[in-house]
């Protein structure tokens, strides 16, 4: 009787615990646990660029906008350093940086592969 009387008294009480309850054991469920508190892991790959422009003025080889990630201007068939054909930028980094500073001799040097003079 004295258990009844409790339950009728304090009902509120029991249905906001069994609500918590329920709400923790979703959220701790076993299967979730392992990845709370890891950030979520970014996977970053090399970006492979290509020489796009026909400009061959001093300094043009370092400018971001000469290049592009798809190729949509030749082969990289020449074998003598006339232009640059594609650069790998390393993940993490960009194009401008890896570029930055470099005259055309200096992005030739990283270039793989040249393309011949534009006609």
């Amino acid at each position: 009787m004295k258990t009844i009387k409790f339950f009728k008294a304090n009902i509120l009480q029991i249905a906001g615990l069994i609500a918590i309850v329920l709400t923790l054991s979703f959220t701790f469920a076993p299967g979730k646990t392992e990845n709370r508190d890891k950030p979520e892991k970014v996977e970053t790959v090399d970006t492979v660029y290509h020489y796009i422009s026909s400009d061959m003025t001093s300094g043009a080889f370092a400018e971001p906008a000469n290049w592009s990630t798809t190729d949509a201007n030749g082969e990289c068939g020449e074998p003598d350093p006339i232009r640059p054909c594609q650069i790998t930028v390393p993940a993490g980094s960009t194009l401008s940086s890896v570029l930055s500073g470099k005259n055309n001799n200096a992005v030739l040097a990283i270039s793989q592969g040249y393309k011949s003079n534009p006609e």
